[in-house]
């Protein structure tokens, strides 16, 4: 749970802010600002926590020429590039441009904070499970009406046992100022089975230790998600962004012993940030 705000956000601010953008925002720029978050202290709690942490961003975007009527485009090259706290590096390799929108093509690094047992009496017994990075291959396609749909495979690359997620989302952004965008979107996570095993499995030795049941979870979907973010341009340079969501645990997952009496499968958190740019 928590790099799930972190995602949302991230993703959505620097991909659909800059879509409003003319297309000769070209060059580097700068961001540093802060940001507080209340979510539950694991995925499948129903405690919760509130953390403060930095942003901040180097992004940096080729020079485009702009499209004739009906024309399209498609490139291949070093698009544009993000290295950025807490999301990771992202980097678009390929898109596709044209009268109705684009299609993207991403490539990048991201980190999993695991999950420390000493969060919750729940998580006694279970072991802790270290952070790991993993590697991001993602595709977008962007209307020009606002409306936007993408996935995002994020695959362990570590040692241990972490599997990987593919992430879906649906969405719309939606100016309704000339310094607001509200981006209300659904989202949906299939996890293999080895991931499922690591966050929401009992093994053999842990239900010794902690007096859960063996559990052994299969892959499948394990959260569907709504929410609401919200991207405000004070300035130039000052910006506050925000969000408000709810992801709901599901299938095995939901069934997991951690969830299923101990913890809750609802799982709603809040975001509220603001940075400068340089």
């Amino acid at each position: 749970m928590k790099k799930t705000i972190i995602v949302l956000l991230g993703g959505l601010a620097s991909a659909f802010s800059a879509a409003a953008k003319a297309e000769d925002d070209s060059g580097f720029s700068f961001s540093l600002g802060a940001a507080a978050r209340y979510s539950p202290d694991y995925e499948g709690s129903d405690d919760y926590e509130a953390m403060a942490l930095p942003m901040m961003s180097v992004d940096w975007k080729a020079k485009r020429s702009d499209l004739g009527d009906g024309e399209t485009d498609a490139s291949v090259g070093l698009l544009d590039a993000s290295l950025s706290f807490p999301k990771g590096l992202d980097v678009t390799f390929a898109d596709i441009r044209g009268p109705l929108g684009a299609v993207e093509f991403s490539t990048g690094l991201g980190y999993e904070f695991g999950r420390d047992a000493g969060d919750n009496d729940a998580l006694t017994g279970m072991g802790d499970i270290d952070g790991f990075v993993v590697g991001k291959f993602g595709a977008l396609v962007k209307s020009r009406i606002g409306l936007f749909a993408g996935a995002d495979l994020n695959q362990s690359l570590s040692d241990d046992d972490n599997g990987y997620t593919v992430e879906t989302k649906l969405g719309m952004q939606m100016p309704v100022s000339d310094s607001i965008v509200l981006i209300p979107q659904v989202s949906a996570v299939w996890a293999s089975d080895d991931h499922m095993q690591q966050f929401f499995g009992v093994s053999g030795s842990q239900a010794a230790s902690s007096g859960y049941t063996r559990y052994t979870p299969d892959s499948g979907f394990k959260t569907v998600g709504v929410g609401v973010s919200a991207n405000w341009g004070i300035t130039e340079n000052w910006s506050l962004i925000g969000n408000v969501g709810v992801d709901r645990l599901i299938g095995d997952a939901a069934d997991s012993p951690l969830v299923d009496g101990p913890g809750n499968a609802t799982q709603p958190s809040l975001f509220l940030g603001g940075s400068y740019k340089f």
